[in-house]
């Protein structure tokens, strides 16, 4: 039987490890059917993944040697989608006016796509803001057009409707059925010399909160002190009550001065290790698998933890993590980033900690329907391609 190809499209191989976990969930369960290239923000950053990739250097954000890039770029992606049998762009928060290129970027290939009678699936999206009456009529325009739109969270799944899509089902974000392989751990719990289940991974975001990524006069101008003296204060009084060292992933890859910041202020009171960016997403998946417990703000370190049955907090960065809380049942468990303080900090670990046994069985029963939800999406899309 002939192996059709699909071209997934997404930001990719941008240094964010929750984007990485999307592409392999969803080539493990497409690649024994289909051939699959997927966009790839920089070279060989998804050569662990052993499949075809084509560069998309937009997914990286505007600027003007992206743009000459991409004028070279962009040929090749139309290559690579003239000869695909579907296009998917998978997962993500990829469907948000929060800059004035995104929207058109992607519906720029999906147009191409439908165009040239290539089907079209969203799936796994994050969804919003969509707020400005231009990103409004453009997913008016566009949307509806596309043979199917699977969204991660309830949020997302509210705003289309209230667009008026009829084309949208509501399933959970595609890194829920990654598989996790515990052996990746190991070499690197060895290099720190820790054992599986006996330290606290923590993620947090270099810009605290979501929007301020958007804005950046204020990244140059705010170095968010308060925030990072709270944190390491915290840290240190968790330290010592647990006895439980720390191990700090950078999820995203701007994320991991802000880790070697913390560290620093922490080298002569607690153990807080820094991963390098270095690893890989199944590599991070399996280490905070491993983990006795997780302080998150980055979701996909929420996801990877919750798939695992291992307990967490949430300190809240984006609407996007209040809306994984809830589908997780983990609403308990969270505490809104811009007005933390010690106090709370350690008296929320408290309550995980405390509630460790039950959080388990949560986790496990929530984590298997949510799984199942995206194994259905995969099924549907594999079906119709077919």
């Amino acid at each position: 039987m002939k192996k059709y190809s699909i071209l997934v499209m997404g930001a990719y191989g941008c240094g964010n490890k929750g984007d990485d976990a999307i592409l392999e969930s969803l080539c493990n369960m497409l690649a024994p059917d289909f051939n699959v290239v997927a966009t790839c923000g920089k070279k060989n950053n998804l050569s662990w993944l052993n499949i075809k990739t084509t560069r998309c250097r937009l997914n990286r954000g505007m600027s003007l040697s992206v743009l000459a890039l991409m004028c070279i770029d962009v040929f090749k992606i139309l290559f690579h989608l003239l000869c695909c049998r579907a296009v998917i762009f998978g997962g993500g928060s990829l469907l948000h006016d929060r800059s004035a290129y995104n929207l058109p970027f992607w519906f720029f290939f999906q147009r191409i796509a439908k165009l040239f009678g290539k089907q079209t699936y969203y799936v796994s999206m994050g969804v919003g803001p969509i707020s400005t009456d231009k990103g409004k009529k453009l997913c008016k325009k566009h949307l509806p057009l596309a043979n199917h739109i699977y969204v991660r969270d309830k949020n997302g799944y509210g705003i289309l409707k209230v667009l008026g899509l009829n084309n949208v089902t509501l399933t959970a974000d595609l890194a829920m059925a990654m598989e996790t392989d515990l052996e990746a751990a190991k070499p690197i719990l060895k290099e720190f010399s820790l054992q599986a289940h006996s330290y606290v991974c923590v993620t947090l975001c270099k810009h605290f909160n979501q929007d301020n990524y958007y804005k950046k006069s204020l990244n140059d101008t705010f170095e968010f002190d308060e925030e990072k003296t709270i944190l390491a204060e915290a840290f240190e009084k968790i330290y010592k009550k647990y006895k439980l060292p720390f191990v700090f992933l950078p999820t995203d890859e701007m994320d991991y001065e802000l880790g070697l910041e913390i560290s620093d202020r922490l080298k002569n009171v607690c153990k807080f290790f820094v991963l390098g960016n270095q690893y890989n997403a199944r590599q991070f998946s399996s280490v905070v698998a491993s983990a006795k417990y997780l302080i998150g703000v980055r979701m996909h370190s929420m996801v990877f933890a919750a798939r695992a049955c291992v307990p967490f907090f949430a300190l809240v960065y984006d609407p996007k993590v209040k809306a994984f809380l809830e589908m997780t049942k983990m609403n308990p468990y969270y505490l809104d980033i811009e007005n933390i303080n010690v106090d709370e900090i350690c008296l929320m670990f408290d309550k995980m900690a405390d509630n460790e046994t039950v959080t388990k069985e949560n986790l496990r029963m929530v984590t298997s329907e949510l799984s199942q939800s995206v194994y259905d999406s995969i099924i549907a899309i594999k079906e119709k391609i077919t």
